[in-house]
């Protein structure tokens, strides 16, 4: 018995999958896997939660992709960095989640507190406070 034939004794109306067309399918089912894909998650995200996938993946690349480059080079795209953690900072933070993600930001990863330069730190700190604070039903 073929598979046609078993697929007609059981007769749903639908088109018969063998092997053949399956393998007829298999080009356009790799241009689907191709598509980029935007996750439930991604389509969420919070405007600072954006800006700091934007953030790591930029820092990422400073960090491990640059090469040997000339100092005066680096500087530059560190300086895009800082320009990216401002605007970042400059976002109203939601929850903890973006708070806790500026400070992921601010501290390059939890890796260094001590650069300040545009007196982040001390605005960070007073909105985790407040939100904070806020979870207990008191005023900053």
């Amino acid at each position: 018995m073929t598979t046609e034939q078993r697929a007609s004794a059981t007769d749903t109306g639908l088109p018969v999958i063998n092997r053949r067309s399956l393998f007829k399918a298999a080009p356009a089912a790799l241009l689907v896997g191709a598509m980029p894909a935007v996750s439930m998650a991604e389509a969420s995200h919070t405007p600072v939660i954006r800006a700091y996938l934007e953030w790591k993946t930029y820092s990422d690349w400073l960090n491990n992709g640059t090469g040997d480059i000339p100092d005066e080079d680096f500087d530059v795209l560190v300086e895009r960095r800082y320009s990216m953690e401002l605007a970042m900072f400059d976002l109203p933070s939601q929850d903890l989640r973006d708070a806790t993600l500026k400070l992921m930001a601010f501290t390059d990863g939890g890796s260094d507190f001590s650069d300040d330069f545009y007196n982040t730190g001390m605005r960070l700190v007073k909105e985790l406070g407040n939100m904070a604070l806020s979870t207990i039903g008191e005023a900053a």
